[in-house]
């Protein structure tokens, strides 16, 4: 019996909803989803026999533990027939060294040449021997939706306490901060709830400022633009952030010429990673549903389904929690700061009891010095 076609779609349980924002990327190339599979653990997705099962394995590899690392990967199911692109392998938890194995060797060869997502990945996977191209990062693929108009707030993701300051002063806009990493306990639904909703700010925001990947490209694609803050995995995000304006936090905090009210246009130099791909994926997969992230959704649709509503009342409330739990940090932060302040003050006056105790001369004779120099500016003063 010949095989029929299915068609996998990655799922995910990290706290980062900008993962599955790279699967609805994926998604514009699938004419259906037959299987949610974890990208973290793909052989627990069990198949039919007589199935082929393509799926687009674009996304972040091995960053969890090394025990992990050796347990699921390589994928082992033979269903699978997949397009190993847009692929970042973590520099973390030992997960270079599973990748250089015997079988993981003959996986990668078999489905070579590795669409590398940036530098990084691609001149390791060249260094073990594994044909790889910079393919880029998937989201880069994203089509805007033409029913969502550009507003007038600006959003910040992510950015740091002081980035925002910087923010607030440099415009009379209204600033949007968000959060994209949650410890809420999600469905899949409501997931991808939360990441199409994240990218209808993306698209709809007069401007993005972010350290976040999974913002920024979002934002190439939407042709928002986008100011992207330097200094995190600089592997992970080599051959990218160069597609974007970018600045270190401290260069756009002093820079105060860096306008988010009339905030510069994006590069176009991603256009031709992004087109090819396009060309990659629709090629793989014979289908591009050139619609936008929202598919067949209308904007309304997707805030009245009941898994976006728990979606969003599940945020909200981590939300509160996180920032209860910062302000209790914050007050342990001060509380232990006022110790150290006491402490390092009992620590002087004991280092002046010790140098008391064990150096009586050097007292005596520092405060003979004393009074010798008070003596002689005395009889110099009452000369003149």
């Amino acid at each position: 019996m010949s095989k029929s076609t299915k068609y996998g779609i990655y799922c995910y349980d990290t706290e980062n909803i900008g993962d599955e924002i790279q699967s609805v990327a994926a998604k514009r190339f699938l004419p259906q989803i037959d299987y949610y599979i974890n990208r973290d653990n793909i052989d627990a997705t069990k198949f039919k026999p007589n199935e082929k099962v393509k799926l687009i394995m674009n996304g972040w590899y091995l960053e969890k533990s090394q025990k992990d690392c050796k347990t699921h990967w390589p994928p082992r199911n033979p269903n699978i027939s997949p397009l190993l692109t847009s692929v970042h392998i973590s520099f973390l938890n030992g997960s270079l060294e599973t990748f250089n194995t015997p079988s993981s060797h003959t996986f990668l060869k078999k489905y070579a040449p590795i669409g590398a997502r940036d530098y990084a990945t691609k001149e390791y996977l060249e260094s073990i021997g594994i044909p790889s191209y910079f393919s880029g990062c998937l989201t880069l693929t994203l089509l805007p939706d033409k029913r969502i108009k550009k507003s007038n707030f600006v959003l910040a993701v992510d950015v740091d306490p002081k980035v925002l300051q910087a923010m607030q002063k440099r415009t009379s806009r209204h600033i949007i901060a968000v959060n994209t990493i949650h410890n809420g306990d999600y469905t899949i639904e409501e997931r991808f709830d939360l990441a199409m909703y994240w990218l209808y700010l993306y698209q709809s925001a007069h401007c993005i400022v972010t350290p976040r990947l999974h913002a920024m490209l979002p934002g190439l694609a939407f042709d928002t633009p986008v100011i992207a803050l330097t200094g995190r995995d600089t592997e992970r995000f080599s051959g990218l952030i160069e597609l974007t304006n970018h600045y270190s936090p401290s260069e756009f905090i002093k820079n105060s010429k860096i306008s988010i009210d009339q905030p510069a246009k994006n590069p176009t130099n991603f256009y031709s990673i992004r087109d090819s791909l396009i060309q990659t994926c629709s090629d793989y997969t014979k289908f591009d549903s050139k619609t936008s992230f929202l598919g067949k959704l209308t904007l309304q649709e997707l805030f009245n389904k009941p898994s976006f509503i728990s979606a969003i009342t599940k945020t909200i409330e981590d939300s509160f929690n996180k920032k209860h739990i910062y302000l209790q940090q914050q007050k342990e932060i001060s509380q232990l700061h006022d110790e150290i302040d006491r402490l390092n003050t009992l620590i002087a006056e004991k280092d002046a009891t010790i140098l008391d105790l064990t150096n009586p001369g050097i007292k005596k004779s520092f405060n003979q010095l004393k009074e010798s120099v008070k003596n002689y500016s005395h009889k110099k003063l009452g000369k003149h």
